[in-house]
């Protein structure tokens, strides 16, 4: 199937090279990177980095290893464990087979990634059905891996996966997989950064994915006066923009919108690259049928109380927290519109 792999076990498709699933240390990781970028060494070859999800902060060895120069982050190895049986008195080696359950996990930190490191991020663990292919997809997975699945029923199980996959893709009204790739990754990040659930229900049928419709509607401009044609598509997109670095910025910033006063689902988030180490976040609300008649937009812009810009720790931070706990997402600008959508 054009641009999506489905790979078994250690096997990363979509970049032939070496995988390091023995490097526990951000220090370790990236001095084998640095040793296998002399061309003696490791003769230019492509390198993936197969990490565990026990370090102490995941995003920073992902984000370290990306500039020291990984070519691919797969996304979690899954290391075998001894276990203790009191009555039989003996130690087993704990191998289990993954299940979807534990795909939470690295589907929440690619979600996370997506967009803030240039190495491609594969999905390893909990792959059992079509939905938990397409739910990596969606978080954001360049390829998504199996083993487990593959073990309990059989290597046909990979094509399988992927004629479903084919089918859930027509059935959604997707044309390729890059329409896929990401599409929830920003949301899905912001829910777990911010502990609240959003929907994300695109409407594909009316509007490609992550594409905006008609004309825009600025709330920066603010004012009580602004008019647009009835019933013709329009959409609202805001956000702000963040040094790359500041994870805990990135993850717990916000922006939403009310329409009279009711919160509004956005129909889509991005992450996008403005200059080097600077990342802008963008939510889009579209209205592909338009409105009649006088409506208030009012749009609110949250960032994470109590954190200073990155590389510059005696900075002032972005916003200050004032009795809230750290990092809590603290609202730091509003701005509204009353737009009357009059008959042409």
């Amino acid at each position: 199937m054009p641009n999506s792999v489905i790979a078994a076990g250690s096997l990363l498709a979509a970049l032939t090279g070496v995988l390091l699933p023995f490097a526990h240390s951000a220090a370790m990781l990236i001095a084998v990177l640095a040793a296998l970028a002399i061309p003696s060494l490791g003769g230019g070859s492509p390198v993936a980095v197969k990490l565990g999800p026990f370090f102490s902060s995941a995003g920073e060895v992902a984000v370290r290893l990306d500039r020291a120069g990984a070519n691919g982050l797969v996304l979690f190895n899954r290391f075998m464990q001894t276990d203790i049986d009191p009555e039989t008195l003996t130690v087993s080696m704990g191998l289990q087979l993954s299940n979807p359950v534990e795909a939470a996990l690295p589907r929440s930190w690619i979600a996370r990634l997506r967009g803030l490191v240039g190495a491609s991020l594969a999905a390893s663990t909990g792959v059992e059905t079509v939905d938990d292919v397409a739910a990596y997809l969606l978080a954001g997975a360049d390829v998504v891996m199996t083993t487990s699945s593959l073990l309990r029923h059989g290597p046909a199980h990979a094509a399988v996966l992927i004629d479903e996959l084919m089918e859930w893709m027509e059935r959604k009204g997707f044309s390729s997989v890059d329409e896929v790739r990401g599409l929830l990754a920003a949301i899905a990040a912001l829910a777990l950064a911010a502990g609240v659930m959003l929907s994300a229900a695109v409407p594909v049928a009316i509007a490609a994915p992550g594409s905006p419709v008609g004309g825009r509607i600025d709330l920066i401009a603010g004012g009580d006066n602004q008019e647009y044609p009835a019933g013709t598509a329009f959409d609202i997109r805001h956000g702000l923009s963040l040094f790359a670095g500041d994870d805990g910025a990135l993850g717990r910033s916000l922006f939403t919108l009310e329409v009279d006063g009711q919160t509004q689902t956005p129909s889509y988030t991005r992450h996008h690259v403005i200059e080097p180490n600077l990342v802008g976040l963008v939510w889009v609300f579209n209205f592909p049928a338009g409105m009649t008649g006088v409506h208030t937009f009012t749009g609110h812009w949250f960032i994470a109380c109590g954190i200073a810009p990155v590389g510059d720790p005696t900075a002032d931070p972005y916003v200050p927290c004032d009795g809230s706990l750290p990092t809590t997402p603290v609202e730091f600008a509003t701005s509204y519109v009353t737009v009357t959508f009059i008959d042409e």
